[in-house]
C-alpha cells in the first residue's frame, strides 16, 4: 500500500509548479467541512472532510500536508487525496508562469492528458486550475488517475493544491475537491 501512495504522490510532485473537456468553474463546489488543518510553518489553512486522515510531513520536502479519504471497504485499494505543496518563489513567477513552466515535465508522465484549464480566485489570489489524467506506474503497479490541481502564488511562495482520484471516482469527489480548494487560505 505504501508503494501505491508513494507512487501517486511522487508522480504528482512533477505536476506541482507547472488547457479541454471539463469546464472547472462549472463543477459545483460542495460546501467545505468545518474541520480545518492549519500549517504552522507556511500559514495556510485547508478544510478537512469528516473521516479523512491528515498527514503533516513536518515540512520535509515540498509536500506540506496530504489529506486522504477513508477506505470505503476492505478491498478499497486507492484513497482519494488532497495535497498542498509549498515551494519558494525567489524569481517572482506568476501562477500562470509557474503552471506553464511545469507543463513540459508533466508531459513526461505516461499517458498524460491535460483536459482543461481555468483561472479562478482562491482567497485574494489568482489561481491557475487544471484537470488532467495520467498513468502512474513502477515495477509493482500501474494506475490511471484523474486530478484537479490549482497553482497559486502568494507572497514569496508557490502553493499547489492537487486532488487525486481514480477515473471511476473522480466525478464523485470533484465537487468536494473544488470546494476544498476554493476554501484554501494563506493567513
Amino acid at each position: 500500500m505504501k508503494t501505491r501512495s508513494t507512487l501517486v504522490l511522487g508522480g504528482l510532485i512533477l505536476l506541482g509548479c507547472s488547457r479541454g473537456s471539463e469546464d472547472i468553474p462549472s463543477i459545483p463546489a460542495e460546501t467545505p467541512p468545518q474541520r480545518t488543518y492549519k500549517n504552522p510553518t507556511h500559514g495556510f489553512v485547508v478544510p478537512v472532510p469528516d473521516g479523512w486522515n491528515i498527514k503533516d510531513t513536518g515540512n520535509q520536502g515540498a509536500i506540506a500536508v496530504t489529506l486522504t479519504s477513508p477506505r470505503k471497504n476492505p478491498e478499497d485499494t486507492f484513497r482519494e487525496n488532497f495535497s498542498v505543496q509549498v515551494q519558494p518563489n525567489p524569481t517572482g513567477l506568476t501562477a500562470q508562469q509557474c503552471f506553464d513552466d511545469g507543463l513540459a515535465e508533466r508531459k513526461l508522465v505516461k499517458d498524460f492528458a491535460l483536459l482543461t484549464t481555468t483561472e479562478e480566485l482562491i482567497g485574494k489570489d489568482t489561481a491557475v486550475g487544471a484537470v488532467f489524467a495520467m498513468t502512474l506506474e513502477n515495477a509493482e503497479i500501474r494506475m490511471d488517475v484523474k486530478a484537479l490541481s490549482y497553482t497559486i502564488v502568494h507572497g514569496k511562495n508557490i502553493y499547489t493544491l492537487t486532488a487525486v482520484a481514480t477515473p471511476e471516482t473522480f466525478d464523485e469527489f470533484k465537487g468536494l475537491f473544488r470546494g476544498m480548494a476554493l476554501a484554501f487560505r494563506v493567513e
